[in-house]
C-alpha cells in the first residue's frame, strides 16, 4: 500500500519534484512523498486517514490535523505575539487559526537548536560554575524587637524563589547563612547538587528573618524534604547561627515513650529516667553508647512488663517476686538481661531497709556463680576469705582505717613509726594507735 496517500499516483522516488502531500519541492523519497511525509505515516505512529480540521484535505492526521497543517502552524508560533506562556512553546492553540499554507522547501522543515547565549568555552564540559557567595558575618543589631506573644507555625513553602533566573534576596542572615553552607560544603566535599539544595533550603527559610526570631525545626523539615536535602545539615547550619528552635523530638525519645506507654505509669516513670540517665549522661554519670541503651531496655523489657501486671511501683518488687533468671549466648537478650536488671535496680532502697538499723554480722560463707537474679550481684568464683579475726577492746581506730582493715587474721595493726619519712599526718592520723 502506498504511503502518504493511498491510490494517488505520484512521481518515482530518486526524482526532483513536488510532494503530494505537503507540496514541498525536492527530493522524492517513496511513493511520490518527501522523506518527512514518508515518516509522518509510518505504521508505527497509528496516524488515521481523515479530514484535516484546518486545510479540509483527505490527508493522514495527528490529533485532527495534517503535516502541512502543523508546520504552518510551527511557523505561526514563532511570529506570534503570545498571550500566555502555553502558547509561547505549544503548537496546539495555533492550529485552529490556521487559514492559509506557506509552501518551502523539502527538508527545510527541521527543528534546529537556537544558537548559544554564552561562548563555547573549548575542552570544558557543562555550564559554567556559579561565583560562591561573597564572605558574610553575623548581623549587628543594635536592638532587638521581642514577640508579644508566640505565633503559628510559619509556612515556608508559600513563598518560592528561583535562584536560577533572579538572584538571593537581600537579606544579612540569608548572605551569612550562604557562606556557611559554602564554607561547609567545600570542608566535607559535597556534590554540586547537594550544595544547589541546601542554598534553595536556605534561601526559603531565611529569606525574610529578622532579628530575634528563630526557625523551628518541625517547619524547616518539609523544607528540606521538598528540595531532597538532609534536615539534620540544615539544622546544624541554623543552630551555627543561633536561630534554630529545635521542637522536634529525637528517635530515641519516641521510641522510649512508646515502650513506656505500655508498663504502668510510676513504673514507667521510672524506666524513662532510667534509660535517659543511660543514653544523655547526667553531671555524674557519663553517657552511654546509643545501643547501649537499646539493648539494656529491650532485654528487660518481658520482666518489666509482667510487674507491670500486678505491681504499681518497682519499690514493690522484691527479690522472692522477681522472674526466674535466663541464660544464653553472649550479646543475646537474654545474656544482657542481667546487667540490664542490676543497672536498673542499682539505686533502689529495698520498702524495709531502715538507714540507722546497723547490720547483723554474719558468717562467712562460699559465694555461687552469678545468676540472672538482678538483685544478687556476680561474684568470682575464686575461694572466699577466712573470717575476720576478733579484735581486743583496746583498739581503737577511725572510721577510715575501717575501710582498709586486714581481712587476715594475727596482722598486727598500724602505728605512726609504719609510715616512711616524708607521708602526710593524715594518714598517719588515720591509722590504729594503742594506748
Amino acid at each position: 500500500m502506498p504511503r502518504g496517500l493511498p491510490g494517488t499516483p505520484g512521481p518515482p522516488s530518486g526524482t526532483l519534484d513536488s510532494c503530494v502531500s505537503c507540496y514541498a519541492w525536492g527530493l522524492i523519497h517513496s511513493t511520490g512523498v518527501c522523506l518527512g511525509c514518508y515518516n509522518f505515516t509510518a505504521p508505527a505512529r497509528r496516524h488515521p486517514i481523515g479530514r484535516c480540521g484546518a486545510c479540509r484535505r483527505e490527508q493522514p492526521l495527528k490529533n485532527g490535523y495534517c503535516r502541512l497543517c502543523w508546520c504552518q502552524a510551527r511557523h505561526e508560533r514563532d511570529g506570534a505575539q503570545h498571550l500566555d506562556a502555553r502558547a509561547k512553546v505549544m503548537i496546539a492553540p495555533h492550529l485552529p487559526l490556521v487559514r492559509h499554507q506557506q509552501l518551502f522547501l523539502a527538508g527545510m522543515t527541521k527543528r534546529t537548536a537556537r544558537p548559544r547565549t554564552a561562548p563555547r568555552r573549548r575542552g570544558e564540559k557543562g555550564r559554567p560554575r556559579k561565583p560562591p557567595p561573597p564572605v558574610a558575618a553575623r548581623p549587628a543589631a543594635r536592638w532587638i524587637q521581642t514577640a508579644l506573644f508566640e505565633l503559628d507555625r510559619r509556612n515556608y513553602r508559600a513563598q518560592r524563589l528561583d535562584l536560577r533566573s533572579a538572584p538571593a534576596p537581600e537579606n544579612p542572615f540569608l548572605a551569612w547563612a550562604l557562606h556557611l553552607a559554602h564554607t561547609t560544603a567545600q570542608a566535607r566535599g559535597w556534590n554540586p547538587a547537594s550544595q544547589r539544595a541546601m542554598q534553595r533550603t536556605l534561601t526559603e527559610l531565611l529569606a525574610t528573618h529578622q532579628a530575634g526570631e528563630t526557625v523551628r525545626a518541625s517547619a524547616a523539615r518539609p523544607v528540606a524534604r521538598a528540595h531532597c536535602i538532609g534536615l539534620e545539615h540544615v539544622l546544624e547550619l541554623l543552630e551555627q547561627m543561633d536561630v534554630l528552635d529545635d521542637d522536634l523530638p529525637t528517635t530515641f525519645d519516641m521510641w522510649l515513650a512508646a515502650k513506656a506507654a505500655t508498663l504502668a505509669p510510676a513504673i514507667g516513670a521510672d524506666i524513662t529516667a532510667w534509660a535517659r540517665t543511660l543514653r544523655y549522661g547526667t553531671p555524674r554519670s557519663p553517657a552511654r553508647h546509643p545501643h547501649t541503651a537499646y539493648t539494656y531496655l529491650t532485654a528487660i523489657l518481658p520482666a518489666l512488663t509482667a510487674w507491670s501486671a500486678r505491681y504499681h511501683h518497682l519499690r514493690e518488687v522484691t527479690p522472692a517476686m522477681s522472674p526466674p533468671s535466663t541464660t544464653g549466648p553472649p550479646g543475646s537478650s537474654a545474656a544482657c538481661s542481667f546487667p540490664a536488671s542490676a543497672r536498673c535496680f542499682a539505686g533502689r532502697r529495698p520498702p524495709a531497709a531502715s538507714s540507722r538499723t546497723p547490720p547483723a554480722p554474719c558468717a562467712a560463707r562460699a559465694r555461687t556463680a552469678p545468676s540472672g537474679n538482678p538483685w544478687t550481684k556476680p561474684h568470682s568464683t575464686r575461694r572466699s576469705p577466712p573470717a575476720r579475726a576478733h579484735r581486743p577492746a583496746s583498739f581503737s581506730h577511725s572510721p577510715r582505717s575501717t575501710a582498709h582493715a586486714p581481712d587476715r587474721p594475727g596482722r598486727c595493726a598500724l602505728t605512726t613509726s609504719t609510715f616512711p619519712p616524708g607521708a602526710s599526718r593524715s594518714a598517719a592520723s588515720s591509722a590504729p594507735s594503742t594506748r
